[in-house]
């Protein structure tokens, strides 16, 4: 009977490992999406796409990334 306690204490030990690495990684994230909320917005920033044109050519437009309703 005893030689069931070593592998029962290694599955118990990642049924509570596992749940509390996923609240630590939740946190973190949580933590990291306000620093990065609380940048300010630069009017500058935008992303640069290509487009191709009716005609075959390639074209590049700006979106501005700050063009997301609140």
């Amino acid at each position: 009977m005893h030689s069931n306690h070593v592998p029962w204490a290694v599955i118990g030990a990642t049924y509570v490992a596992c749940p509390v690495l996923l609240l630590i990684i939740r946190a973190v994230l949580v933590r990291e999406n306000r620093i990065r909320d609380a940048e300010p917005v630069h009017a500058s920033e935008e992303y640069v796409i290509e487009r191709i044109t009716e005609d075959g050519k390639r074209v590049e437009a700006n979106i501005d990334k700050v063009s997301s309703p609140n």
